[in-house]
């Protein structure tokens, strides 16, 4: 009997050695393993000096590790302006069977989504974002292109006093006020007059939460299929985090951009000090006129906005507290007759009444017309109280023509 049982004990281990090395082999031959996962190379564009490009380590809530030339490179976060993805993003453009909206203007598309009590998720590549459901805005099957709205957008109640399902079948749509309970791949649960109500997943086209909006969290981060807003975010191989809440693939990631977080737009700025000297000066004491050689906004997102400044005009902005850099772009903004190579106006910037920048805002006139491409402005403000921006008229002589700063702002 005792050999008996040496022999069982004996053909037991042989079993489990063979079970952990098959375990083994697979592990190593898995093709999902984090040693085989690609080495993703970034570019980034830091606050002050050149870009860096290398191979993304990790990122976290103080800095950004990559490799560069097989040394490691330690970023400080505050020296960081934007983390670029060269690398094709493959998929993502593809058409999206859902987009789901957060409450801070987020926007993530994919090909499920699911919610069940605190937690929903969005499925894209067979792969899942999970989020906290108290942060869902809206939700629309299927996803509207980008830049557009749902068809049944403008129908929705205003002002909101309830959640709303929106039931629809080719052009015609109806909005039900309801409170939403929980979305399966089958269903949608809603609670009307009192009553739990499963309705068809495929009869629903969109839903919308009774919930504030708030503000852009800073950091603007492109993922698979959309873009988010966070107040925080961490990556590393194993995934991406975002505001300690949202997870997602580590593949999801497409690039970051710190600096939307940290700048103060001029545009919004009142400045200290305005004054303006028409090349006419009379003009600028006629009724009506005045405001129309004062600096005037232009609206537009963050490359077409900015400011329109005509000669001569000389303003003065307080610099914010713990601002870096000034950066802008000079350019026409109206166009020029002529054929010839002109300048519009001279531009002098300065800082605490110190000239650091005077130069001409010219455009190419003729068979040729357009603005002459010139590097954007970028000054150090660190040290400084006050800006002054001062567009003069032409060194050649005339009246010159009104420049825009386009996207004109501090950097914290």
């Amino acid at each position: 009997m005792a050999d008996a049982g040496a022999s069982c004990r004996t053909a037991f281990r042989r079993r489990v050695v063979l079970a952990v090395r098959s375990i083994a082999m697979l592990v190593v031959a898995s093709p999902c393993t984090l040693a085989d996962e690609p080495r993703r190379t970034v570019t980034i564009e830091r606050a002050s000096g050149g870009p860096v490009t290398g191979v993304l380590l990790r990122i976290d809530d103080a800095s950004v590790q990559i490799e560069v030339d097989g040394r490691l490179d330690t970023l400080p976060l505050d020296t960081v302006r934007t983390v670029v993805f060269p690398d094709p993003a493959v998929g993502d453009t593809r058409d999206a069977a859902v987009a789901v909206t957060l409450l801070d203007g987020s926007r993530l598309t994919g090909d499920r989504f699911v919610w069940t009590g605190e937690t929903a998720a969005i499925t894209r590549g067979g792969e899942d974002a999970v989020l906290p459901a108290e942060r869902l805005h809206m939700v629309a099957w299927p996803a509207p292109a980008a830049g557009t709205a749902a068809p049944w957008l403008a129908l929705l109640p205003e002002p909101a006093d309830s959640d709303v399902v929106v039931v629809g079948a080719g052009d015609t749509y109806d909005c039900v006020a309801c409170a939403l309970t929980g979305v399966t791949a089958d269903a949608v649960t809603v609670v009307l007059d009192g009553e739990t109500i499963p309705v068809r997943r495929d009869k629903v086209v969109g839903l919308r939460w009774l919930r504030d909006a708030t503000p852009p969290r800073g950091i603007r981060v492109a993922v698979a299929g959309g873009t988010m807003q966070a107040a925080t975010i961490t990556w590393s191989p194993e995934g991406l985090v975002i505001d300690d809440s949202i997870r997602m693939p580590a593949a999801w990631l497409r690039g970051l951009d710190y600096a939307s977080g940290r700048t103060v737009s001029l545009v919004g700025l009142e400045p200290e000090r305005v004054d303006v000297e028409p090349f006419f000066g009379g003009l600028a004491d006629v009724a009506g006129l005045a405001s129309f050689f004062a600096p005037r906004v232009v609206p537009g997102d963050a490359a077409a906005g900015g400011l329109v400044v005509r000669p001569r005009t000389r303003a003065v902005w307080r610099v914010p507290e713990d601002a870096r850099r000034f950066r802008a772009t000079a350019v026409p903004a109206a166009p020029v007759s002529g054929d010839a190579l002109r300048d519009v106006g001279v531009m002098t910037i300065a800082l605490d009444g110190r000239a650091v920048l005077h130069e001409p805002v010219l455009v190419r006139t003729g068979r040729d017309a357009g603005a002459v491409p010139a590097g954007s402005i970028d000054i150090d403000v660190s040290t400084a109280r006050r800006l002054e921006i001062l567009v003069d008229f032409p060194d050649a002589g005339g009246m010159g023509g009104p420049v825009l700063l386009r996207s004109p702002a501090f950097e914290k």
